[in-house]
């Protein structure tokens, strides 16, 4: 299924996970099972797991030999075909009063479409979130 994790050490203190480079929602299940796996059997070694498209960076605990617990991630018998994650629904609410939208007449021009159908458009689909972070200033 091309699923495969790779595990190396990444730095003095994290290990770097990767599987394959193409994007999609087989892989996101994967990456999500495989962080929710990693936290049950190897918590209290984390201090924090920061995934991406196709990668999941593990952050160790001060003492943790990343090379040892790279190995021990290689050692275990992850391919199996159906990652079962839990997900959540999040509704987001989106404004689209022209003080914010300012650039929604120029689209609207650009598409022939109501304000009412391009609305009806964007929001009727459910989006998936791949990641998501907040950074602070």
């Amino acid at each position: 299924m091309g699923l495969a994790l790779n595990s190396i050490p990444f730095g003095e203190s994290a290990v770097l996970n990767t599987w394959q480079d193409k994007v999609n929602d087989n892989l996101l299940d994967r990456i999500l099972y495989t962080k929710q796996l990693f936290n049950t059997l190897f918590g209290d070694e984390i201090i924090e797991m920061v995934n991406t498209y196709n990668s999941l960076c593990i952050y160790l605990k001060a003492g943790i030999d990343p090379f040892q617990f790279s190995e021990k991630i290689n050692s275990l018998d992850l391919n199996t075909e159906n990652a079962s994650i839990n997900k959540t629904l999040w509704k987001i609410p989106i404004c689209f009063d022209d003080k914010f939208a300012y650039d929604l007449p120029e689209i609207l021009i650009e598409k022939k479409l109501s304000k009412e159908l391009f609305i009806d458009l964007f929001t009727k689909p459910k989006y998936r979130i791949h990641f998501n972070y907040f950074i602070s200033k």
